[in-house]
């Protein structure tokens, strides 16, 4: 898959209300992306209502990034900026595994346990400023559910995962993108992935309403900030891992059935988030 993008930005200066001077600055990008994904999965069926899921996973992605920055005071006087011009390779694999257990217990009882295990090997070189970089890590997520069906009335289930928030080839990208004469945008390629840990809890009566509980926390919680020059008011915007996230979502939802062949949906939803960073994020 290519990509380009050709971005012009005019920036007119003014003294209160007179014009002394502009800039122009014009941008083109051109993105490849290359993927490749292998997979397979497995399930039986063993006795006493006994199943088991399993599956492999490897994916590849190589993506090479490359910039190119003018910048003048109009078309005819356009200027290779080598400051922020650059070319950004990106390499990614992922080895990946899970297993489910799952096991019907009684009329009312079922259970699923399991579980995916990922290695994941991350590479980034920037010949253009010598730089190279290299993330290795693994990971391991539990998923268990417990499913409560006394009568065709109510229904309970709880559940108990975890999950990954990988940053994307642009968050990792790590040379300057101009967004005007004032500011620019990076990426980071110490990011750190979130590891999202969650709790829900879900109630549903007469097989319609649905009540909804969760609560979670994320981990290594990332979010674009900005950095700013003082002596030059120059600003930077760049993805940093600022803290640990808590929320707690609870949602109730019905159909509400108004005449035939119409249906309305009504859904409440509230929200608590809090994050926890350092004083200067």
């Amino acid at each position: 898959m290519d990509f380009k993008d050709d971005i012009n930005t005019r920036n007119d200066l003014f003294q209160e209300a007179n014009l002394f001077g502009h800039t122009l600055t014009t941008s083109k990008s051109n993105t490849n992306i290359n993927i490749m994904a292998l997979k397979g999965d497995y399930r039986t069926q063993l006795k006493n209502k006994w199943h088991v899921d399993a599956g492999i996973k490897y994916s590849y992605i190589f993506n090479d990034n490359n910039f190119i920055s003018y910048s003048g005071t109009n078309e005819t006087d356009l200027v290779l900026n080598l400051n922020v011009s650059n070319d950004f390779k990106y390499f990614e694999s992922i080895a990946a595994g899970y297993i489910s257990i799952q096991k019907t217990w009684s009329k009312s009882w079922s259970t699923d346990i399991g579980g995916r295990a990922e290695q994941t090997n991350v590479k980034g070189a920037s010949p253009t400023e010598s730089l190279k970089f290299t993330n290795n890590y693994f990971n391991f997520f539990p998923n268990t559910s417990v499913m409560y069906k006394p009568s065709k009335k109510h229904q309970f289930s709880l559940l108990y995962t975890e999950r990954i928030d990988r940053p994307n080839t642009t968050e990792l990208n790590p040379f300057l993108k101009a967004v005007n004469e004032l500011e620019f945008k990076s990426g980071n390629p110490d990011l750190k992935p979130a590891i999202d840990k969650l709790i829900n809890f879900k109630y549903i009566l007469l097989e319609h309403i649905n009540l909804s509980i969760e609560t979670g926390r994320k981990y290594d919680y990332y979010a674009e900030i900005v950095d700013q020059d003082i002596s030059t008011g120059l600003k930077t915007w760049k993805p940093s891992n600022i803290g640990k996230a808590e929320y707690v979502n609870v949602n109730l939802g019905t159909p509400i059935p108004i005449i035939e062949e119409w249906m309305a949906y009504v859904n409440l939803n509230y929200l608590f988030a809090q994050l926890n960073a350092e004083p200067n994020h």
